[in-house]
């Protein structure tokens, strides 16, 4: 088992001034690192790497910061359905690129956005190409593709384990992943362990949640 932190825990915003946090981490007994990314978030990613490496960090990026609304690959339209592609693929290859592991969050669609109906057979099955078309980018660079249900309030296309794994059976690409957040979970499950056994093979991490 390995622990981890998010930088969110210590910062707002990640930059190249931040990169004291790794030792801080270390410091801690922590094995792993998670960084917001999004287009106002702008660092060095060899330095990152380097640094990361030195302490002995696993590094994990996810969108937290700037991630423009239309970029969504449940959006009905096809033309913010490709931005959104494009946009994640750019996460993906800035993830390879500081070494880290994964690239995980609400990649199916973007926090926020609420059309307060199930989606249509037709759109989940986009969304399931989508996801295919990012696990296989993910798999080529060597950073696996982590899907993070969110509660109802956050978005309306995964909210539970079991939906994560009905898209990842949709998509059917060994390359896609599940984190459960226990603060998400709390809102939509009774039963943590219920729900941490359904995803089986494809659970990748475990986000605990205080308060």
């Amino acid at each position: 088992m390995k622990y981890g932190a998010h930088c969110y825990i210590f910062t707002d915003h990640w930059s190249d001034d931040q990169l004291y946090l790794f030792d801080t981490a270390r410091d801690l007994g922590l094995d792993c690192f998670e960084i917001s990314v999004g287009d106002d978030v702008h660092f060095n990613p060899q330095t990152t790497r380097d640094h990361a490496s030195a302490v002995g960090l696993e590094l994990i990026l996810s969108p937290g910061a700037l991630w423009p609304r239309e970029y969504d690959l449940s959006a009905p339209d096809p033309t913010r359905r490709s931005h959104g592609l494009a946009w994640h693929k750019r996460q993906v290859d800035l993830t390879a690129s500081v070494g880290g592991t994964a690239y995980t969050g609400a990649l199916y669609g973007h926090p926020g956005v609420l059309r307060y109906r199930p989606l249509s057979d037709d759109e989940y099955s986009l969304v399931a190409e989508n996801l295919y078309d990012l696990a296989e980018h993910g798999a080529r660079n060597g950073v696996k593709i982590v899907l993070e249900p969110m509660s109802h309030f956050r978005t309306h296309v995964i909210n539970t384990a079991d939906q994560a794994v009905c898209l990842i059976a949709r998509a059917n690409h060994p390359n896609l992943h599940v984190l459960l957040d226990t603060y998400h979970m709390v809102t939509e499950v009774r039963d943590y362990e219920a729900a941490i056994r359904t995803t089986q093979d494809r659970l990748c991490g475990l986000h605990a949640c205080e308060g």
